[in-house]
């Protein structure tokens, strides 16, 4: 078989004919490109539907690449794309994605560092009939976006849909920026009006804004990395738009070493983060705001991971409306004096009314050199604090780390929770016993008390003690075990350590 070059000229008014131009001598048949009468949707060729790479036009001959004929995609390298971290790939790359927007098939990005000094957009506002749209490259650190633009108003890839059910996935890529020793250039992802977005398998690095959503619902983020932006990821609605960040779940992300947040998201709703890790950002990892516009149940965080970050907070919660948020089995470490959050959960509840605040196996640690302060608790919830039913099931490292909830507190704990108080004087006699609690000194400065209960049903018990009307402070060390069937027996230490000096006991048990 010998191939000759005379099937197009470089000199052709065609672009890129010079790449093409291999025919078959034998069967005088062009290699790389197939006659056709039809596109690739069966409706008849016409001029409308040429793109000058993968449909052409010969005279009145209509051609196809043949390679998009075979795998239903095409070789992005052949519209003039290099990839060699040198050459600005901006023109090809946004060709490239236009044409897979007018055939609706996916774009394969190859590996190497695609320079793009300018937006990438891709707009499928106006095609009403196309659903989806997907990139994917050969993987993190192999397919690599580097967008060289400085302007803070700049997006490196934009994503615009429309108001109705419209699928984007992108996938196996990194996009960063030249790394100065700064976060930089705008925003890396762009998503607006889009209903489910799946991103998979993608790094954005020192960008001024890792990802932004804007009107954005029904989500699926899998193995994402935000790190060194300035803020790792936004969500919000925008003014006339039709839905806040609702039902978008983050699995396994990282949201690390960001300088002024790590994710923040306005008015969700069922809003979850699943094994992700939040560590080293400079202001609050997680802050969410609930207004409650779309359901009553707005963060839900499970097996997270919380360390070394500073801000108010490594979860902060605003709350606008009634709702419930469950945070369950998230470490949260405090472990530098120089790189701490005040609380590890924050509540802003600017709500009153019915609130609630699920808080199951959570881990709450300090350690190394920092050293945990009566009014720097595990979590707070500084006003509006009365309307809440709280859960808390939590291990705290050190008792200071766990909220002080005398009753004089205005947190109140679940309502089926049974109330007990006892005077215990310093020779163990007591007084004023409420809900059949006794007390008996058992030892210099400790006292056994003794609580009428089935122990079967005890599921939760916190004491708190006061000495003096002004100083509350929760009790240093306790244990409790059965004494009989009916009884608990709760062994307590004075908190002058073996200074008899009798206190007002608090019990609250469910």
């Amino acid at each position: 078989m010998i191939y000759t070059d005379d099937f197009f000229s470089p000199t052709s008014s065609y672009p890129m004919d010079d790449l093409v131009k291999l025919v078959d001598s034998n069967t005088f048949e062009n290699v790389n490109f197939k006659k056709i009468a039809h596109w690739y949707d069966g409706s008849l060729m016409d001029d409308s539907k040429l793109d000058s790479f993968i449909y052409r036009k010969k005279g009145n001959t209509y051609y196809v690449d043949a390679e998009f004929i075979a795998n239903n995609s095409f070789n992005i390298k052949k519209i003039g794309l290099k990839a060699d971290g040198q050459t600005d790939d901006t023109l090809p790359l946004q060709k490239a994605i236009d044409i897979a927007i007018k055939l609706k098939v996916k774009l394969k990005l190859p590996s190497g560092v695609i320079k793009i000094i300018n937006q990438i957009s891709i707009d499928i506002s106006q095609t009403n009939n196309l659903k989806g749209y997907e990139i994917e490259g050969d993987g993190i650190g192999v397919t690599i976006i580097k967008s060289e633009n400085n302007n803070e108003c700049n997006t490196a890839i934009y994503f615009k849909g429309i108001n109705e059910f419209q699928f984007v996935k992108m996938k196996g890529f990194s996009i960063v920026r030249p790394d100065t020793g700064i976060s930089s250039g705008g925003t890396g992802l762009k998503f607006e009006k889009a209903v489910y977005v799946e991103l998979e398998d993608i790094d954005v690095f020192r960008f001024s804004n890792g990802i932004e959503f804007n009107d954005v619902a029904l989500g699926m983020l899998t193995r994402i990395s935000a790190r060194w932006c300035k803020t790792a990821l936004k969500g919000s609605m925008q003014p006339g738009g039709f839905t806040p960040p609702n039902l978008i779940n983050f699995v396994g992300c990282g949201f690390h070493s960001n300088s002024v947040s790590g994710v923040h998201l306005e008015n969700c709703h069922n809003v979850k983060f699943d094994s992700c890790g939040f560590e080293g950002n400079s202001g609050n990892p997680l802050d969410i705001i609930f207004n409650a516009a779309n359901g009553a149940v707005g963060l839900n965080a499970i097996n997270n991971y919380f360390e070394g970050n500073k801000g108010e907070a490594d979860i902060k919660i605003t709350n606008l409306k009634e709702g419930v948020h469950n945070i369950t089995g998230n470490t949260f470490n405090r472990l530098s004096k120089d790189h701490h959050t005040y609380y590890n959960i924050l509540v802003a509840a600017e709500a009153q009314g019915n609130q609630v605040l699920n808080m199951t196996g959570n881990g709450f640690f300090s350690a190394n050199d920092f050293i945990p302060e009566a009014g720097k608790p595990a979590w707070h919830i500084p006003w509006n604090s009365e309307s809440f039913e709280i859960t808390d099931f939590n291990y705290y490292s050190n008792e200071v780390l766990r909220p002080n909830l005398n009753l004089k507190n205005i947190i109140k704990l679940k309502k089926e929770y049974n109330t007990g108080t006892l005077n215990i004087n310093a020779d163990g006699t007591y007084s004023n016993g409420t809900n059949g609690l006794t007390s008996m000194r058992y030892n210099q400065g400790i006292y056994l008390i003794t609580l009428p209960h089935n122990v079967n049903t005890i599921q939760s018990l916190q004491i708190t003690a006061r000495q003096g009307d002004a100083n509350i402070t929760t009790l240093p060390s306790f244990g409790y075990g059965i004494l009989n069937n009916n009884t608990v027996q709760i062994l307590c230490r004075d908190q002058n350590g073996a200074t008899d000096s009798g206190f007002l006991l608090n019990i609250e048990y469910k």
